[in-house]
């Protein structure tokens, strides 16, 4: 493999050494994931440019901008799909409880009467519908996004179009900026 796209795999293995070292000393385990999602949006991000920048100094040649772009998506995919799979298996084996946790705040929260007014007043399709209807039909729409299965392919799509853009900026970047005498 291309030294590259071993970039890809690199970084991919560093997130999930900081994800389970986090987990094992027990940062941010029941709190929101922002940090780990922000971490993880940067770990792609550098994958993209340095594996990028590693490809390019090794086909100056017969790059064109396509290519470049290939070659980054490609970088971005390796990391890509070596964190969904880790994701999918974090979340339904190794840290189950994160799930239930977010159901059971999210089963309080529409306990609320309050919470479910302001619901309503701010979604035209629940005006007509009682409270448990609200209840029920928001519980099941969140028993569903938190399936580590449905959590997986949302992050796969949400991290496929985070490579393909930062793909695009990164190539254009390095042809315009960086390396626009040497092509």
């Amino acid at each position: 493999m291309k030294k590259g796209r071993l970039i890809g795999l690199y970084l991919a293995l560093a997130f999930m050494a900081v994800k389970l070292i986090a987990w094992g000393f027990d940062f941010f385990v029941f709190e929101p994931i922002h940090p780990y999602v922000f971490f993880n949006m940067a770990c792609l991000t550098v994958a993209i440019a340095l594996g990028l920048y590693f490809i390019k100094i090794k086909t100056l040649a017969e790059s064109n901008l396509l290519l470049d772009i290939k070659n980054a998506m490609a970088v971005g995919m390796i990391y890509t799909v070596l964190i969904v799979g880790f994701l999918y298996i974090f979340y339904a084996y190794i840290h189950p409880n994160y799930s239930q946790h977010l159901l059971q705040e999210r089963k309080e929260f529409y306990a609320d009467k309050k919470n479910l007014a302001k619901l309503r007043q701010g979604n035209e399709e629940f005006r007509n519908k009682s409270d448990k209807e609200i209840r029920e039909m928001e519980i099941e729409k969140a028993e569903t996004i938190l399936n580590p299965r449905n959590f997986a392919i949302i992050s796969l799509l949400a991290m496929t179009l985070w490579s393909m853009l930062n793909s695009a900026l990164i190539a254009i970047i390095y042809r315009r900026i960086l390396f626009r005498n040497l092509t």
